[in-house]
């Protein structure tokens, strides 16, 4: 059995996996900004607009079906693959990623 002890290929995988599992159950991963308004391709990556700040996220999934008078549904993922428990810090930041960008909205004309 191979063994990654690099934490950021070990969390690229997971996030892989994540998003392999996630297309199989109805879900589009996003890997650019291909003219989506909310997002951007940043140097580390994809980023999202938040309403007060642009955050680098790990992944990102469109739901294929958006229900009548539904807004569209969007996941946004944070994947670590560590050894140890996560922390409260990690967990306080993904909430607080997660308020600012619920808060951030584009008008289309």
């Amino acid at each position: 059995m191979a063994r990654y002890s690099d934490p950021t290929l070990r969390g690229m995988l997971l996030e892989e996996a994540i998003l392999y599992i996630l297309s199989k159950t109805g879900y589009t991963p996003i890997f650019e900004k291909n003219g989506d308004s909310s997002l951007n391709d940043g140097s580390s990556g994809l980023e999202i607009f938040g309403r007060g700040a642009k955050h680098q996220i790990d992944a990102v999934a469109d739901f294929q079906y958006t229900p009548p008078f539904c807004n569209q549904q969007r996941l946004l993922i944070e994947a670590k693959f560590k050894g140890s428990k996560t922390g409260i810090e990690i967990v306080r930041n993904a909430a607080g990623v997660h308020k600012d960008v619920s808060e951030y909205w584009v008008v289309d004309s």
